[in-house]
């Protein structure tokens, strides 16, 4: 049960449990205090997902992580065109079979090898990679996280 109290010329308010959501109610977060009186946060839920067949990703998947665990090939996840600034996805290549990142014909990843040709994809080409990439005002994919062996369609 929360507690609400409010007293005091200022004004305060107690709050023993919060948890907020988006309207959805996915995104949840969990904040509450300790014995100590101290704020302590519980945690962040995003969304996961294991892509098994060649999937186009949109713009309301922002935030959520895929991986190609149970994929039975090369696996391929379109990311959306022209999103906008701000959108974002992490890519990790569980099963042993190729997991490719790919962008719409006039979008380019960005990454440490360099600013890729426009609708080429990169490849998560070793078990255990991993690529978070973040959409620019350019529509642009900017490669926030990057692990393990990367491969361009045309290096």
């Amino acid at each position: 049960m929360s507690d609400i109290i409010y007293r005091g010329e200022n004004g305060q308010i107690r709050v023993n449990n919060l948890i907020i959501t988006d309207k959805s109610g996915s995104g949840e977060a969990e904040v509450g205090a300790n014995p100590s009186g101290s704020w302590t946060a519980k945690g962040f839920k995003t969304e996961y997902e294991a892509i098994v067949t060649n999937t186009f990703l949109f713009r309301k998947d922002s935030g959520k992580t895929y991986s190609n665990n149970g994929a039975p090939g090369v696996v391929q996840a379109n990311l959306p065109s022209a999103p906008g600034p701000g959108v974002h996805f992490t890519f990790v290549r569980i099963a042993s079979q190729s997991f490719r990142v790919r962008p719409q014909g006039s979008d380019a990843i960005i990454y440490s090898g360099g600013q890729m040709t426009d609708g080429e994809w990169l490849e998560l080409a070793s078990n255990g990679a991993v690529l978070s990439v973040v959409s620019d005002s350019n529509n642009n994919w900017i490669a926030t996280i990057e692990n393990g062996t990367l491969t361009e369609e045309t290096p």
